[in-house]
């Protein structure tokens, strides 16, 4: 399960099946980076995917997996 949350500061963080969020450095393209909450070094972390009738934002590609929306929390 992924989870995207707004994160310390008010930037977007990432959790993964509950794991310790990591922040997210988000791209005008949708694209983002994870960065690593020990050395604070930015790994590809994956993109953002519209709706292609809506527009919305409602899935997330990382790693090769895309999940969908489910919920705002």
């Amino acid at each position: 399960e992924y989870q995207v949350t707004i994160g310390d500061g008010g930037g977007l963080a990432l959790s993964v099946d509950g794991d310790l969020p990591a922040p997210l450095v988000c791209h005008e393209d949708l694209t983002c980076d994870l960065v690593d909450p020990s050395s604070g070094r930015r790994l590809p972390g994956g993109r953002f995917v519209r709706d292609p009738r809506t527009g919305a934002v409602d899935r997330i590609q990382l790693s090769g997996r895309m999940a969908r929306k489910s919920a705002l929390v």
